[in-house]
């Protein structure tokens, strides 16, 4: 009997420690201090995730923690659009006091009644949404809070919308009134060279063509 209690506690110290060096229960992008992480969120107006989970006993948040937050497509996610704070209860770990009285008044606060509770905040801590453990791993969780913020902010990502493409093609007018989408391939000796969208090229007048295209080739 004694064995057998020696290997439960031996065991248990197991689960415990490795949860305390999980990844994802405090590296990467986490904060422990919530005021602190409020006053990132509002200087680089981020939305905030607010983790309410128990470490080291958990199932769901130990399971959350392994499939969504220690993965890369998670924290690059994260660092780029989120400020994430790690509200823990554990039953196991040493915690400071400080984490410990923080968290509580947290669970009050929010009234979190069970975990893991993922509460989502816009900066100036209106509540956006909550979640939990959901199937399917780092890419589809990651999608499902894009789909819980983008309604009430923008997310950055950290890549910039790149910037539409000029069209090389523009109408032509000649003084008749005939049409033709091409673009500019050469301007010179008083008449210019078009290449349509089809690929052919013909060569114009510049003096057939209408006022406002004269006026387009004078400011090129």
């Amino acid at each position: 009997m004694g064995i057998m209690n020696h290997a439960k506690r031996l065991h248990l110290l197991v689960i415990v420690l490795t949860c305390a060096t999980s990844p994802g229960a405090f590296a990467g992008p986490w904060m422990t201090d919530y005021e602190k992480a409020l006053i990132k969120a509002k200087e680089e107006n981020k939305p905030m995730l607010l983790n309410f989970t128990g470490s080291d006993w958990c199932h769901w948040c130990i399971k959350l923690s392994d499939e969504v937050f220690s993965e890369k497509k998670f924290e690059n996610f994260a660092e780029e659009a989120l400020v994430c704070v790690t509200l823990d209860s554990p039953r196991g770990l040493v915690v400071k006091s400080k984490n410990a009285a923080q968290t509580a008044s947290m669970k009050g606060r929010f009234r979190v009644r069970g975990v893991p509770t993922i509460v989502l905040l816009k900066p100036d801590e209106q509540e956006i949404g909550r979640t939990g453990y959901r199937e399917g791993g780092a890419e589809p969780y990651v999608e499902h809070l894009k789909a819980m913020i983008s309604p009430h902010m923008e997310l950055s990502t950290g890549e910039s919308e790149p910037e539409p493409e000029r069209s090389r093609y523009r109408t032509w007018t000649s003084q008749s009134g005939s049409t033709v989408e091409a673009e500019l391939v050469e301007h010179g000796g008083g008449s210019i060279k078009l290449r349509k969208q089809d690929g052919s090229v013909f060569q114009i007048k510049v003096g057939l063509l209408s006022q406002s295209d004269r006026e387009f080739l004078g400011k090129r």
